[in-house]
């Protein structure tokens, strides 16, 4: 029996990196109880108890995961990490939002001179910690496992690449119709998602509706999920005010389920500046739709190159040259669906098997992990 003690800053309702894909794996299907898992999830401001709560395991089938580098930034955290290396407890640090966390943790995003030492001197503790010879790390894109290997001085050998899931199953029976009837007479549906956000790009997206806002002599239909007027982040309030007028982006919020909203659409754009393997591209890939990107996000490495682009003027461009080549004869039905396949629940299953054999110490594939 493993016991699978999660740590994260977010709630347990939270529905975004690791947490989703456990949920997504070990909950559907009662796989939980058939690989003989129990979990346990810890909130950051609830540790008081933890330690004696671990104790009643035995080390060599428990296992800590740290979700998020978010998570590293907490003291008491820190605290924790340092206990369960004396005792010897195995741990896991799961890095989602890479490059966002390790600036945060590094001290790059502090204008504070004193803040900047304090996070220098407390990432230089760290980093030794991290580097011990029980501590573990997951990663989600070959991106984020080179930033950790480069800003934190972790070996490669562990750092283990693991994808987010989707139970790529309810998306199977999509009709393909929908995205390509954007030959037809019918407008041209673009969406995108995520917070209102100078990370998500929510800016960029803004500007590409403005400037690209008409195909076949038809208005293009562009709406974004998640998010409302009212969350936009201040650094770009101001832009996104005088743009707005100029454009009928739709806005409906987060939508749940959003797969259903996403068989509406023909094109997903991801305009995140950086994002190691967002769900919602994924999601958008399982119900058919192009999604286009920028070369600094984790899902980059796995789309063709036609897709991928350095700024906002070669997304529109990649775009148009998409719908103006015969995309039916170079992308058969079910192309973008067969991308998505591949990070299926079970393959997650599949790798996170062998990741916690490996943590366990347990590399006879004969054996069950715990």
């Amino acid at each position: 029996m493993l016991n699978l003690i999660i740590l994260s800053h977010q709630t347990a309702a939270s529905n975004s990196g690791v947490l989703h894909s456990i949920k997504t794996v070990f909950f559907d299907g009662d796989l939980l109880e058939n690989h003989d898992t129990r979990l346990y999830f810890f909130h950051t401001d609830n540790l008081h108890h933890l330690i004696n709560f671990a104790s009643r395991f035995n080390k060599e089938n428990t296992l800590f995961l740290f979700n998020g580098g978010f998570s590293l930034c907490i003291l008491k955290v820190l605290l924790l990490i340092f206990i369960n290396n004396v005792t010897g407890y195995q741990q896991v640090f799961y890095w989602h939002e890479t490059a966002i966390s390790l600036r945060r943790l590094l001290g790059k995003q502090d204008v504070n001179f004193l803040i900047k030492v304090r996070r220098h001197i407390i990432a230089f503790i760290l980093g030794y910690v991290l580097r011990s010879s029980n501590n573990y790390h997951l990663a989600v894109s070959k991106q984020s496992k080179q930033l950790i290997m480069f800003m934190l001085g972790t070996q490669p050998e562990k750092i283990f690449i693991i994808h987010e899931a989707i139970d790529f199953e309810k998306y199977i029976h999509r009709d393909d119709s929908v995205k390509n009837s954007f030959n037809s007479h019918s407008s041209l549906r673009i969406c995108g998602a995520g917070l209102l956000d100078y990370r998500k790009g929510f800016d960029i997206f803004v500007s590409i509706a403005e400037t690209f806002s008409t195909w076949n002599g038809q208005t293009i239909e562009y709406s974004w999920f998640g998010g409302q007027l009212g969350s936009i982040e201040p650094r770009i309030q101001t832009y996104i005010n005088i743009k707005l007028k100029k454009t009928s982006i739709q806005l409906p919020g987060f939508m749940k389920p959003l797969d259903k909203e996403l068989r509406n659409q023909n094109i997903f754009l991801l305009t995140s500046r950086d994002d190691p393997f967002p769900i919602v591209a994924l999601e958008a890939l399982a119900s058919g739709l192009a999604v286009f990107c920028f070369d600094s996000t984790g899902i980059s490495e796995i789309l063709p190159q036609e897709f991928v682009c350095h700024d906002q003027s070669e997304m529109i461009g990649k775009v148009k040259d998409y719908m103006m080549n015969d995309h039916t004869y170079r992308y058969p039905p079910n192309y973008f669906q067969n991308i998505a396949k591949r990070f299926d629940k079970k393959i997650f299953l599949h790798k996170w098997t062998i990741f916690i054999r490996t943590c366990l110490g347990r590399n006879n594939y004969s054996e069950k992990p715990w």
